[in-house]
């Protein structure tokens, strides 16, 4: 065991904060045992067509969770803030400790997080948007590049995207976009088949979906830590 020795400065540690990541639950997030942490993160696809029972559902369980705090967004699944903001943001109001993110940021312990739920357009699915239109580009632009973290529903393109097909799907214009934006960590789902973890241009990309292709759940909730600020 080492010791400090006199006049020594016992060297401080920087306080982390500790986070938790799930993705793709599909309402089956009963099953999913999730471990204690600071931040809990859910990266869309809560539910399967987004219908008001659903939502309820998730964010009762969502609510009761081990984490002192709550963020989540939308993916393509979760039709009721793109068809029923009005009454989305009602049943927010009901469970202050959990945040919301929608184009838009929330600092916590001194961490700036981004979330967004676009995904490049495949059918007709919620928050989808042709790629390469500047419609898409929009919502990419207006993310400030001083983020830690990027919570967005999709991958970037050739980043944890590949389906089994072995095809890639992710978006193009989000990953030409971190160039700018240089976040620390990007979490993200959408893509069942490529959850798991990869570092790309020094940015921890994480796909933290915990169902398979088969709406099987196979994969555990993905776990890092990031200093405080």
């Amino acid at each position: 065991m080492s010791k400090i020795k006199i006049g020594q400065k016992k060297e401080s540690r920087m306080p982390k904060t500790k986070f938790v990541a799930i993705s793709d639950t599909h309402n089956k997030h009963e099953s999913i045992k999730v471990p204690k942490c600071d931040i809990l993160f859910h990266a869309g696809d809560f539910s399967t067509m987004g219908k008001i029972n659903e939502t309820k559902l998730f964010l009762e369980w969502f609510n009761k969770q081990p984490a002192t705090h709550k963020v989540f967004i939308s993916g393509n699944h979760d039709f009721m803030d793109q068809n029923d903001p009005k009454l989305f943001k009602e049943l927010l109001k009901e469970y202050p400790g959990i945040t919301y993110l929608r184009d838009e940021a929330v600092t916590i312990n001194g961490i700036k997080i981004w979330g967004r739920p676009w995904t490049p357009k495949f059918y007709e699915w919620a928050f989808m948007k042709e790629p390469g239109s500047d419609s898409m580009r929009s919502t990419l632009e207006i993310i400030p590049s001083d983020i830690d973290i990027l919570l967005t529903h999709g991958p970037a393109y050739g980043i944890l995207d590949l389906t089994v097909r072995n095809e890639k799907v992710g978006c193009k214009d989000l990953l030409e976009e971190l160039d700018r934006i240089k976040p620390q960590i990007l979490v993200c789902g959408h893509i069942h088949h490529s959850s798991g973890e990869k570092e790309v241009n020094s940015i921890r990309h994480i796909n933290a979906a915990v169902l398979n292709d088969y709406y099987e759940l196979s994969f555990k909730p993905k776990k890092f830590s990031i200093d405080n600020k």
